[in-house]
């Protein structure tokens, strides 16, 4: 299936659950600054509501290879593989501390900060594939940032929203540091808002950058960026009933990026009685189907992101402040991969044009598995560690 064919399929029930609306929608471009429509009346939830519950059933259909490994899964794996300690809530929005240490490990801390679409499990699914667990076994303090799940009232939180509760997670971080300072880890989208709350208030108590498959450059070709730059995306009809985008839309998107369900199901299958293997499939299953919906106001800027390439043009704005990448002047670490199908790895690549001094690391692995893959232990974790205790990833 085609990202066309995925955006006709969501206009289809935009038509069945707006009516008149969204006919009139499509025989127009809806622009992506018609936040307006973000924040919905009783009225408006209403007429969503069935076409969010249509579209839904419809992406549930379109899995059904996936459907299959998750029958063979064998019940739901742990979330996570390392004990954690909630330690500040804002809403919906939680910092965690990893590992049972009582007080203050010493050194700066570590702040990974997951991409705001999907799930954080795939940073500790398994003990012997997490990236987290390893900075922890290392001697590090180690913290989450989980954006958690959006609803109603969250509809109205946007770029500015989510990067100001960053800084303040780096600044509570930076209280419980020996030291005051705070190594930020950002994967995908939280590397992009790393950089934008770094670009706008500079780095503050941030001692270093780790930007892992960072989306930078969004005119190059391929990506995710295929589909939100599409002029036919109306980024309306992808609300539901409270504003934001579900995650089946998410998830299906980015099976359409890459169409190897029924070879996933197929290898589950054949495999059923190799435990090693199912014990690592059924975790990645369970992470691949929950994905996380995501506030309507977010997705408006991420299309306008996208389309515009703020970042690149430097027209990008966080509430009042211009976001300006020359005021990345911590040292900074861009990780890689060559087979990367989310983010191209020419638009990450990008950031060295205006991150001179930035350090890259390439891994021979894709978006997902240069974290929990055999390449993580092989390449991104080492380099990591490299990083975080000596400042340069490169062997010495």
């Amino acid at each position: 299936m085609s990202s066309r064919l995925l955006l006709i399929l969501v206009a289809v029930s935009g038509v069945l659950g707006n009516g008149f609306f969204a006919a009139v929608g499509l025989g127009m471009r809806w622009r992506a600054t018609d936040r307006r429509w973000v924040n919905p009346g009783p009225w408006r939830r209403l007429r969503r509501g069935p076409r969010a519950l249509v579209l839904r059933y419809l992406m549930w259909w379109l899995s059904w290879p996936h459907l299959v490994a998750k029958l063979l899964r064998g019940g739901d794996p742990p979330l996570f593989a390392t004990p954690s300690t909630l330690v500040w809530r804002r809403g919906r929005t939680t910092l965690s501390r990893l590992g049972n240490r009582p007080g203050p490990v010493g050194g700066d801390a570590v702040l990974f900060v997951h991409s705001v679409v999907t799930r954080p499990w795939i940073l500790d699914l398994l003990p012997e594939r997490s990236v987290m667990g390893a900075v922890v076994e290392a001697g590090h303090e180690v913290f989450l940032l989980d954006w958690g799940d959006p609803g109603f009232q969250h509809a109205g939180q946007g770029i500015t929203e989510h990067t100001r509760l960053l800084a303040e997670a780096v600044g509570a971080v930076a209280q419980q540091s020996a030291t005051g300072r705070v190594h930020v880890v950002g994967y995908c989208m939280g590397a992009t808002l790393a950089l934008a709350a770094v670009g706008a208030w500079g780095p503050g108590p941030i001692a270093s950058l780790v930007l892992v498959a960072p989306p930078y450059d969004t005119e190059v070709p391929g990506g995710t960026a295929a589909a939100l730059r599409l002029p036919a995306l109306m980024p309306v009809l992808a609300l539901d009933g409270d504003g934001c985008v579900p995650g089946a839309y998410i998830r299906e998107a980015f099976h359409v990026m890459r169409r190897d369900e029924l070879k996933a199901a197929w290898t589950r299958l054949r495999r059923r009685r190799d435990k090693a293997f199912q014990r690592v499939a059924s975790v990645m299953t369970r992470w691949a189907w929950e994905q996380r919906a995501i506030p309507g106001m977010l997705w408006f800027d991420l299309v306008d992101l996208f389309r515009g390439n703020t970042m690149l043009h430097g027209t990008l704005r966080i509430g009042d402040d211009d976001v300006r990448l020359d005021r990345v002047t911590v040292p900074t670490l861009i990780v890689v991969t060559d087979r990367d199908h989310i983010v191209p790895i020419a638009s990450s690549l990008a950031l060295t044009r205006v991150i001179p001094h930035a350090e890259v690391v390439r891994s021979p692995a894709g978006h997902v598995s240069m974290l929990m893959g055999h390449e993580s232990r092989a390449v991104t974790v080492p380099a990591l560690l490299r990083w975080l205790r000596t400042g340069t990833a490169e062997p010495r």
